[in-house]
């Protein structure tokens, strides 16, 4: 059986969801966790980063 667990920044769970079927409502939820936490700077928007990409020769 799946199970997702939503946790927020500071260590709470805030939803735990068992089968399948919960993609709308994870759409809505993790926009308004986004948004509640990086109001209150629990976690400060991410800034862009550009990762090292690096070429492995086979």
């Amino acid at each position: 059986m799946l199970v997702i667990a939503v946790v927020d920044p500071e260590g709470y769970v805030v939803v735990q969801l068992a089968g399948e079927g919960h993609a709308h409502g994870l759409r809505v939820l993790l926009p308004e966790l986004v948004e509640e936490h990086t109001v209150s700077w629990c976690c400060p928007p991410a800034s862009p980063r550009r990762w090292a990409t690096t070429s492995s020769s086979r």
